[in-house]
């Protein structure tokens, strides 16, 4: 059911990335319609208006999708058995676990009844590279350049999860955008036309220091400890 891409797009309009910045994460990030950074100035004054839809258009996308049919619970059904998707999340992270939840809550307001499965680190991994999961959780820090390559490469950090590697069109968009032949508008048109993952959000880097600390601490985007070498004790 999710290889087809109008429930994929069902799925990304109908989680508030607001509600998961603001309740999971606790304002510590900043919600992203797009796989990259939005502080990146190649997605700066991008037009993502277009890349939600209202609840109407929802409807239609999951209707075209044959999940048309409710249950007695207002689940739908897909054919005479009821859709229930598994949601993997590691449990060692509560703004991971907070935000499963959340959308879990927000698919089940459009008919999608979601399991959320808490897993340990190695469970998680497992359920990961088994297949025992509909959607799962994850998160990865791109370099400088915002290469999403580690997504789209087996050998990447996501190991590609759920990615068709063969002749996937969306991975052929992406290395003409990288190359500079493609420009970001399109990409993002073709990347929302087959919505290979779902951008949530981007967080904060966080430093916890104690008083005794007497120097300044300066940290840049890419690096919380940029002046480590200054910092002393009183």
């Amino acid at each position: 059911m999710l290889a087809n891409a109008n429930v994929i797009k069902a799925i990304n309009s109908a989680i508030d990335r607001d509600m998961i910045v603001n309740s999971a994460y606790q304002g510590h990030a900043v919600k992203t319609l797009t796989p990259f950074n939005p502080k990146w100035s190649a997605v700066e004054g991008l037009d993502t208006s277009s890349y939600i839809v209202n609840a109407e258009e929802i409807e239609n996308l999951l209707s075209s999708a044959g999940l048309n049919e409710k249950n007695a619970l207002g689940y739908r059904v897909s054919g005479n058995t009821a859709v229930n998707l598994k949601l993997v999340v590691n449990a060692s992270n509560n703004f991971k676990k907070e935000t499963a939840n959340i959308i879990a809550s927000q698919l089940s307001q459009i008919g999608l009844n979601v399991e959320v499965l808490t897993l340990d680190f190695n469970s998680y991994i497992n359920a990961l590279n088994n297949g025992q999961y509909d959607l799962y959780i994850g998160e990865i820090r791109l370099s400088d350049d915002q290469s999403l390559m580690p997504f789209f490469e087996k050998e990447g950090a996501t190991v590609a999860y759920g990615i068709d590697q063969e002749n996937n069109p969306i991975i052929q968009a992406y290395t003409q955008f990288f190359a500079g032949s493609m420009n970001v508008t399109d990409f993002m048109a073709q990347f929302n036309a087959s919505m290979p993952f779902i951008p949530v959000c981007y967080r904060y880097g966080l430093i916890a220091y104690t008083r005794e600390l007497n120097k300044e601490l300066l940290s840049t985007q890419n690096d919380n400890f940029y002046n480590i070498e200054k910092w002393s004790f009183q």
